[in-house]
């Protein structure tokens, strides 16, 4: 429930925030600008017709536009030298980056009709600089390129709050569009005033906007990204890093209030309590953690009808076995089967296997291994390879070890959504509802095994604050008891001065 007089006073205070609005789309063109202006594009091969019509735009916009001393503007913003920032230059910087708006426009306006063309050349490009700080160079050449948008970002940050005109600086910003890790961790290092959005909407909602594109929407997901593509679009990865989701199926003014409702939040920690599904989700995060699962960990909690919390679970191998996350390549060649078993037919060539093909220092996922050993050309993931049972596996199996517990009618919070395995168990033991948060990579269970029969379980998706923020946005600075007994004293003080 909200505290009403708290959550009214804060979204009065919050008339005086004033927001600067920063695009990641528009720092990718700006990228490419700059690289061209330092560059004169002398260094550019581009072969496809759409890449040269698209540089070439480039190139006449700078043509046109006086770009002499933005460079030099840009290192001073760089080294931090404020102090020689003057009104013209910084005036000249503005007018810079407003014109770059225009520029955006007119090169939509020649793909028009083309856009999952322009989606696949700003994609490429925006790969290419986190890959190497170079549009046109997709070689990986060092870690820090993966910053390279976050940095320019943070350049336009900077001039904003340190431009020489203070009445014209600003110190609130929204960014929109993050769909790399990095880009999320660089700011989250930098500013601890930093809230991550997740907004979240369904695929049919998604199709039906004017914009979507299914090619362009499977490859901002990750989708096929492998292992070693750290550079590149992963928002499902963004979306598990969020501080905050929020559903986006309804209403703008809906929407609209539950965006207000989490900035308050974060203006004023504490003047909203937690829904009961905020505090059981962050429940299922904290329990994800107890995982050695090295490649996710997941959380679940079942609660009954009275919302009482009946077993937790996390995903992880039977109890008294050895944990993927301690199980290193290198043992594999030392220690015998009794102790680490593989249960294979072919022990001893599996042992090779994995010593030969794995740093000895790096765990290992069964899983993985095994199914490159079968499949050496093509690899196929398969759920039965896994040693470990699933978080929902492990809550459902840890009511029936206490035993005395029924869970027909109870619901199932769970930070991911359920594979077909779990989804037959939460069907069998009759759960009502189930509420997740992120998605199962290619599951099949909504479709298939959670619409089967009589009987069908709600699907929830969760919105609210994520584990990652619970406590810095719920718990406030001051208990009420000191808040109130401080508004007090302010309130004596304010009487006695007008007095």
């Amino acid at each position: 429930m909200l505290y009403e007089r708290e959550l009214s006073e804060t979204l009065k205070r919050m008339n005086c925030l004033d927001f600067k609005y920063i695009s990641m789309s528009k720092i990718l063109y700006h990228k490419i600008i700059t690289y061209l202006i330092t560059n004169n594009g002398t260094d550019i091969v581009q072969s496809d017709e759409n890449r040269v019509n698209f540089v070439n735009i480039l190139k006449n916009w700078i043509a046109s536009n006086d770009t002499q001393g933005i460079i030099d503007f840009e290192n001073l913003i760089k080294d931090k030298k404020y102090s020689k920032f003057t009104d013209e230059n910084c005036q000249k910087y503005e007018l810079f980056l407003s014109k770059i708006d225009r520029c955006i426009a007119s090169i939509r306006n020649m793909f028009k009709g083309k856009e999952d063309i322009l989606g696949g050349i700003l994609q490429d490009f925006g790969d290419n600089i986190r890959a190497s700080g170079n549009p046109f160079d997709e070689n990986l050449t060092a870690r820090s390129n993966l910053y390279s948008i976050s940095e320019q970002a943070n350049f336009i940050i900077k001039f904003y709050r340190n431009r020489k005109d203070k009445d014209n600086r600003n110190s609130h910003f929204v960014i929109e569009c993050f769909r790399n890790p990095y880009e999320i961790d660089y700011f989250r290092r930098r500013y601890y005033e930093f809230y991550l959005f997740s907004i979240l909407s369904d695929y049919q909602y998604r199709q039906a906007r004017s914009n979507f594109s299914k090619k362009r929407d499977c490859r901002d997901q990750g989708k096929d990204n492998r292992l070693e593509e750290l550079n590149k679009q992963n928002v499902t990865k963004c979306v598990h890093m969020s501080d905050i989701s929020v559903c986006n199926n309804d209403e703008d003014s809906i929407f609209k209030n539950k965006l207000l409702k989490y900035l308050a939040l974060i203006v004023n920690p504490g003047c909203i309590r937690p829904s009961s599904n905020e505090t059981n989700m962050d429940l299922a995060y904290s329990i994800s953690l107890r995982s050695k699962c090295i490649s996710r960990q997941v959380g679940a909690v079942i609660i009954n009808t009275d919302g009482y919390v009946l077993s937790t679970g996390w995903n992880d191998v039977g109890e008294g076995q050895i944990s993927c996350g301690i199980r290193y390549a290198g043992d594999f060649g030392k220690v015998d089967n009794e102790n680490l078993v593989c249960h294979t037919s072919e022990d001893t060539s599996f042992r090779e296997f994995i010593t030969r093909e794995n740093n000895p220092d790096h765990s290992i996922c069964f899983k993985d291994q095994y199914s490159k050993y079968k499949n050496p050309q093509k690899p196929i993931k398969r759920l039965e390879y896994c040693r470990a049972l699933h978080a929902e596996e492990n809550a459902i199996l840890q009511a029936s070890k206490i035993g005395g517990i029924g869970l027909r009618g109870g619901k199932i919070y769970t930070t991911t959504f359920p594979c077909e395995l779990c989804a037959k168990k939460i069907m069998q033991v009759q759960l009502s509802e189930i509420v997740y948060s992120e998605p199962y990579p290619e599951s099949i269970s909504e479709e298939v095994f959670l619409k089967d029969g009589i009987f069908k379980p709600k699907l929830t998706q969760f919105e609210g604050v994520k584990s990652y923020s619970f406590f810095r946005l719920y718990k406030p600075l001051l208990d009420k008891k000191e808040a109130q007994h401080l508004e007090d004293l302010s309130n004596q003080a304010l009487k006695r001065t007008r007095e």
